[in-house]
């Protein structure tokens, strides 16, 4: 692997953010819109109010509203439409987690829809940005986000009831989702142990493999336990499938607040040659609070920055005992 020493001192603020990737709403439509007028869904709030069934999933939007598929890259994309609004889908591996939008200029909530954990962003002021909901799993490893763009404080109302009518279960046909794009590297993780004392320090390696025929970009920072700076990013649930509580530098990587010093460190730029493996390594404890006793899932994800392609590790288990 050939590195170089090209960025000294990098502020990071936000940097998780800026890694995000692209909304999936760049398609040309390929159908016509088509109004359903099925039944309510039951919990429905708004009388005169029908379901728009997307396959996987479905809504309530009030008469007029109408659903249309568009042709999508990697994933199932669409829109629903009515009322002067657009409302664009992404369901696939890769859907627009709304990392973006932050506080304080947004008002992001996270609650249970459809009996699924879901996060909602909406402009703290009404016209300018997105208003979306975005759910991690959604099943068979696939994601969701529903967002609409520059909403009046009447529409962003209106979407924001709809957001809480979503519902899963339906069958995913397999025309509208393309098989994704081959990704450039593969991404195993591990750790030196499987049990841990709480309090003590969780570290993981990870190691990324180039499986192209061509060199491919790689950044890391100086030290070996910060694989954060080059692009990586960490998830990590309990044994009921939430998040433990978050450390500030998490957040701080997130956008949210602003740290007592600035974060700065050094970063080495090079490439990975075809075939050749790289390891880097993350302190798993410096983004969850993790000394609650019990069994913890880890997973981490880096974005290609050419192919634009998400990959994701395999998952590794750990117990904290007290």
């Amino acid at each position: 692997m050939r590195l170089t020493i090209s960025v000294c001192g990098a502020v990071l603020i936000g940097f998780v953010g800026l890694l995000s990737s692209a909304d999936g709403d760049g398609a040309s439509p390929k159908s016509t819109l088509q109004i359903t007028n099925n039944a309510l869904q039951s919990g429905a709030e708004e009388s005169g109010w029908h379901r728009l069934d997307a396959g996987p999933f479905s809504i309530l939007a009030p008469s007029g509203w109408g659903f249309r598929q568009s042709q999508g890259v990697d994933s199932y994309v669409g829109e629903f439409a009515g009322d002067g609004v657009v409302l664009h889908f992404d369901f696939g591996r890769y859907s627009n987690p709304l990392e973006e939008e932050k506080k304080p200029t947004y008002v992001v909530v996270h609650k249970s829809i459809g009996g699924r954990p879901a996060k909602i962003a909406s402009p703290r002021t009404p016209g300018y940005g997105i208003t979306g909901v975005y759910f991690r799993n959604v099943g068979d490893s696939h994601a969701l986000t529903l967002f609409g763009h520059d909403l009046t404080p009447a529409q962003q109302d209106l979407v924001l009831k709809i957001f809480d009518t979503l519902r899963f279960g339906g069958p995913v046909r397999r025309y509208v989702l393309p098989p994704p794009p081959k990704q450039p590297f593969t991404v195993k993780i591990s750790s030196v142990q499987d049990v841990f004392k709480s309090g003590s320090e969780i570290r993981l390696q990870i190691a990324i493999t180039n499986i192209t025929d061509s060199d491919i970009a790689i950044s890391r920072a100086i030290d070996d336990t910060s694989a954060e700076v080059g692009g990586w990013t960490i998830e990590v649930w309990d044994d009921t499938d939430k998040a433990p509580p978050e450390t500030q530098y998490q957040r701080l990587l997130r956008g949210e607040g602003l740290p007592d010093e600035p974060l700065e460190w050094s970063v080495i730029m090079g490439s990975l040659s075809p075939g050749e493996t790289f390891k880097d390594a993350m302190i798993v404890t410096k983004f969850y609070d993790l000394s609650k006793p019990g069994k913890y899932s880890i997973q981490v994800q880096r974005i290609d920055p050419t192919s634009k392609v998400a990959v994701k590790s395999d998952k590794i288990t750990v117990t904290v005992t007290p």
